[in-house]
């Protein structure tokens, strides 16, 4: 039954990848027809493929910075909970100090942090002085796997991207 799965889910992916590939690249070739007509059946297939080609360079640098983006994030917040986790084990002010000009930095209205990691940044700087170590270690956990999920999240396709994003979402770590 898991082999059926895995199949029906590897179809369904390939047929959104490729409606979403055809569906713009024709619909790109076709707005285009408004600045100058298609002349004969080789001029639209090579429309096509230039449509084809524009809407992937801009699939690729858009998805691309998006990713960099949230990984960034990630890594910012891997980094803190390590050093909440040091702050746990030797209670050194230095590295308190650290943590909460960190957690100010990570903050401020240019960062680019959404908004679920903005609330845990000031989850931990309202209890620094109450962390517990399981918590930092699941926290860790967690934002070592949404890093590794933003490496590894689809480039190439706006909609298995949507799809994959919404199952991801259900489920809870």
């Amino acid at each position: 039954m898991k082999k059926l799965f895995v199949i029906t889910k590897t179809i369904w992916q390939i047929i959104l990848y490729v409606v979403e590939v055809f569906g713009v690249s024709i619909s790109f070739a076709y707005l285009s027809t408004y600045i100058k007509d298609i002349c004969d059946n080789f001029e639209l297939i090579e429309r096509i493929i230039l449509c084809f080609t524009i809407y992937q360079i801009l699939v690729l640098v858009i998805l691309t910075n998006l990713n960099d983006i949230h990984k960034d994030s990630y890594l910012a917040y891997k980094t803190l909970l390590k050093k909440c986790i040091l702050y746990v084990d030797y209670k050194d002010n230095n590295i308190k100090y650290d943590i909460l000009n960190t957690i100010r930095y990570q903050l401020d209205n240019a960062t680019f942090n959404s908004k679920y990691l903005q609330d845990k940044y000031i989850l931990l700087q309202n209890n620094i002085n109450k962390l517990n170590k399981l918590y930092l270690q699941k926290e860790l956990i967690f934002a070592e796997h949404q890093y590794e999920y933003w490496t590894l999240n689809w480039h190439y396709s706006f909609l298995l991207r949507i799809f994959k994003r919404g199952f991801c979402k259900k489920i809870k770590y």
